[in-house]
């Protein structure tokens, strides 16, 4: 009264291996194959079928899950990636001190954002004195471009 290994134990088998490589691993690589053997166990004890069938079976079910699977992937994992704002881009918007009169556009002054001293340029042609607050309407090389108002936020892309 030995004990006999049936497909069912071998596929059972393949399958808890793989699935014990992809929770090592956690790269969506060994997943497809396991769920290709569960689902080739469940054929081989339904059916009886032979080894090329079982072989055969484990090949298109494990392709299927792949293709699946990838599919998901892209779809929720990499299309969920939040757009990070560049230092620059993430400054626009923000109030700034100015520290040294700024006379126009042509004229440079300084303003502080966050602690860090700029030069800056306004887009407007009367003067800012010292002491205004102002607001990033861009960044241009090492130097801002303020005005009095609040730019509108850009829309999401």
């Amino acid at each position: 009264m030995g004990f006999e290994l049936s497909a069912l134990h071998v596929w059972l088998i393949v399958a808890a291996i793989l699935g014990v490589i992809e929770i090592m691993t956690v790269l969506f690589l060994a997943l497809p194959f396991a769920l290709g053997a569960l689902a080739t166990a469940l054929f081989a004890w339904l059916t009886n079928a032979g080894v090329t069938s079982q072989i055969w079976f484990f090949i298109i079910t494990s392709t299927i899950a792949l293709i699946i699977i990838q599919i998901w992937f892209r779809k929720y994992l990499l299309g969920k990636t939040p757009r990070t704002l560049s230092n620059t881009e993430a400054m626009i918007g923000k109030p700034a001190a100015v520290t040294e009169e700024i006379k126009g556009m042509l004229v440079k002054g300084q303003v502080k954002i966050d602690g860090m001293v700029w030069s800056a340029i306004s887009e407007e042609e009367e003067p800012i004195t010292p002491g205004t607050t102002v607001y990033i309407l861009r960044v241009d090389g090492v130097k801002v471009i303020v005005g009095r108002q609040k730019p509108e936020p850009a829309p999401p892309e």
